[in-house]
This record gives structure tokens, sequence and C-alpha cells, in this order.
């Protein structure tokens, strides 16, 4: 029953999430100045300061709901992945979310972006050479190269994963972005980038990759702390 409904249920969180995220993301928060000060404002005349207090609990209210919309999908990913995978928009939707959204949610984005890459890496596997196919790793490139280019750190750590992951070490494309995320800022990004570029590469905290067949790692330099956060 799932599997068939899961489709409906996917478009509805998609739908909810979009319009939520679109209702604004100003407003002061309802905590700025205490709870005393919140609702002294409240039980004023200042009618500017009491629409900017409910404003910010309704901008609230609505990051509660995609928060929730986000955690529906993590389970939705894991329990219906063909849902999720049977074309690139689910992934394209979430990395766009990951930019628009403020930065205090975007874990929740990761999250689900990071389950439903399960979901896409078995449809590549299982894909076979179809037009179908073709054309969702073709869409699948383009959302991945979107994120590598990303300033956030998070997604493009994202991007890297999913190289290696869901493109595959053969892919052309694939590669040329972790040579670029190769030479990332952000440590977790570099080891990612080089994952992808050498897969089966081991690594140890602040010590240079360890090559399959005992060659030489690049060293990714810092200390074993992660940049990407």
């Amino acid at each position: 029953m799932l599997q068939k409904l899961a489709p409906i249920l996917l478009a509805g969180l998609v739908s909810a999430i979009k319009s939520l995220q679109s209702g604004g993301q100003g407003g002061a928060s309802p905590a700025t100045g205490g709870f005393a000060h919140t609702q002294a404002t409240l039980a004023s005349g200042d009618t500017h300061g009491r629409a900017a207090i409910r404003e910010g609990i309704e901008r609230n209210e609505r990051e509660k709901v995609r928060e929730a919309s986000y955690s529906q999908l993590v389970l939705l990913a894991a329990r219906a992945p063909l849902a999720v995978s049977s074309s690139g928009s689910t992934a394209a939707f979430l990395v766009e979310m990951a930019q628009a959204e403020p930065s205090h949610m975007r874990l929740s984005v990761s999250a689900a972006l990071s389950r439903c890459m399960l979901a896409y890496a078995d449809a590549a596997r299982t894909g076979g050479d179809t037009p179908k196919a073709a054309a969702l790793m073709d869409s699948l490139r383009r959302t991945v190269g979107t994120a590598s280019r990303s300033s956030d750190a998070r997604l493009r750590l994202v991007a890297a994963q999913w190289c290696g992951t869901v493109l595959g070490a053969e892919d052309v494309e694939a590669k040329l972005m972790c040579v670029e995320l190769a030479g990332d800022d952000a440590r977790e990004v570099r080891v990612e980038a080089y994952r992808g570029l050498v897969p089966g590469t081991r690594f140890t905290m602040g010590v240079s990759p360890s090559a399959p067949g005992g060659g030489p790692g690049r060293n990714t330099g810092g200390s074993g702390a992660s940049d990407a956060s």
C-alpha cells in the first residue's frame, strides 16, 4: 500500500515545504528581548512591535513544519526508495532548499539528501542501459554540479559524496567534479573528493590517505577536525 501511495506522499511533502518556505524568512524572533519583553509588547499598543513578534512566531511555526516534513521525507526515502529515485526532481529540490533554507535548518535538508543518496545509488546500479536511466543520470549530474559550486561546505561535501556513491567512479563528469573538490578549503570535502577519485582509499585522522596497493596518498593537511561544519 505504501508503495502505491508514496508518490502522492512525496508530492505532498515537497509542496508543503515549498509553500511554507516561500512564506517568508523575515520577521523578528519572538524571543527577542526575552519572554517578559515579548509579553509586554503584545499587551501594549505598539502595533509595529506586536506585528513583528507575531510574524516571528509564525515563521518559527513554519520552520517546525518544514523540519518535520524533511524528517518524513527521510522515512519515505528509506521505505519507498523508488518513489524518490524515479526522477531527479527530488534531488534537485533538496539541493535548492539546502541553499534557500536558513543555516539552522540545513542539517534537516542534509539528512534528507543523505537518505535520498542511497535511493538514487540503488537506481543507478539497477537502472541498466535505458533512455530513462540515462535521463536520470543526466539530471543528477546537473544537480550534483550545482551542489559542488555552492558556497556552503556542507553542500559541497554532499556533492563529493554523490559523485562517488551515485554517479560512480567511471563517470567522467563526476571525476572532474572530484578533481575540483579535491582542492576545497574544507578537509572533509577534500577527503570525500579523493575517495571519489581513488575508490577504496583509507584515511586516518590528520594523516595522508593511504591509496589501495600501498601507493602514496594526497596530503590533505590540517588536523582531523571537521572544516565542513
